[in-house]
């Protein structure tokens, strides 16, 4: 499926979406998803490698997350930055 141009405001719902499974998570799961917050919240920001890499790295986890997490995890995995 080709990635699709997403919205700053929808980039940053499916962030907190995904967010919300982070306690269903394995403990690598929860790591990932701290490194990249703080890597989001730095002046520098991410980048579409960076995304990118944050989806794969979570790939692992993917059985551990609920529907809602699911949702947003594929949203993010098709995203265009």
């Amino acid at each position: 499926m080709a990635k699709q141009k997403i919205s700053d405001a929808d980039l940053v719902d499916a962030l907190n979406g995904l967010y919300s499974t982070y306690d269903r998570l394995s403990g690598d799961g929860q790591d990932t998803i701290d490194t990249f917050l703080d890597k989001a919240e730095s002046p520098k920001g991410f980048t579409q490698k960076d995304l990118d890499k944050f989806i794969e790295d979570l790939d692992h986890d993917e059985q551990r997350m609920n529907q809602d997490g699911l949702h947003y995890y594929d949203i993010l995995k098709n995203a265009k930055l």
